[in-house]
């Protein structure tokens, strides 16, 4: 069974007012919803944006606090004074006046201060010998090698850190 009731032009309107009004309202809230995501997207690359930039100056921060940190340089050197290995080129010179003396002579520029230096035997003396490191500057610094018959020739570790 159908039923026919009359539809005046004023409920006409009415009804497709509501229907305009409605689909006004969906788009009105769809823009709202894509807003406010776009908002929280924005809102997000920006936090990730500043949390980048943190990143950034720390590293910096921390860069800055190398370059201002202590250099170490190492070497390897023979009985005879030989350099047979080191960290870059920091011992320009190796100078062995007589037995166990030797006299270590740095680039320029390598320490602007005198570094703190330890030197340990690289020798195959059944009683490793002592060695003595003293005079230490920013340009030299003299060891002594000792056994237990007085000074000895043998090879050093060279270990020298500063700024």
């Amino acid at each position: 069974m159908t039923i026919h009731l009359p539809i005046t032009p004023r409920v006409k309107t009415a009804l497709l007012g509501a229907v305009a009004a409605s689909v006004l309202c969906g788009g009105a809230l769809a823009h709202a919803q894509s807003t406010a995501a776009a908002t929280a997207s924005d809102t997000l690359i920006g936090s990730a944006l500043n949390t980048l930039g943190n990143a950034v100056t720390a590293l910096r921060n921390d860069v800055a606090i190398l370059q201002m940190s202590e250099r170490v340089a190492r070497a390897t050197i023979t009985g005879t004074g030989t350099v047979t290995a080191q960290t870059g080129a920091w011992i320009r010179q190796v100078e062995h006046p007589s037995p166990g003396n030797y006299v270590l002579r740095f680039a320029p520029g390598v320490f602007g201060a005198a570094p703190t230096c330890v030197a340990t035997p690289n020798a195959n003396e059944p009683v490793a010998p002592a060695i003595e490191c003293y005079g230490v500057t920013t340009t030299t610094m003299a060891c002594q090698a000792t056994g237990s018959g007085g000074p000895i020739n043998t090879g050093l570790f060279v270990l020298c850190a500063g700024s």
